[in-house]
């Protein structure tokens, strides 16, 4: 429960971050209705880093590193996609 509020507020404050200094438009309108496309894009990462997370571990299981190599291989698929995603589509 913990990480489901702390993901959704994570990816608000990037999205709120983002917004106002790193892509800054004209027109708070245009702004803010990039919250929900962004907030899908970024949802669908959590879901790649879990999915990755898992397969990693149960395809390596038994190996001494495999929490870290599954934790890198899952971060490193969600950093893909959600750069795609927001590039994309948001």
């Amino acid at each position: 429960m913990a990480r489901g509020v702390s993901a959704f507020l994570a990816v608000t404050a990037t999205w709120w971050f983002n917004k106002e200094w790193t892509f800054r438009a004209p027109g708070e309108a245009a702004r803010r209705g990039t919250y929900p496309a962004y907030l899908a894009v970024q949802s669908g990462g959590l879901v790649v880093n879990y999915g990755v997370f898992a397969a990693v571990q149960a395809v390596i299981a038994g190996s001494p590193v495999h929490p870290l190599a599954a934790l890198a291989a899952g971060a490193a698929a969600a950093l893909l996609f959600n750069f795609a995603g927001a590039r994309g589509i948001v």
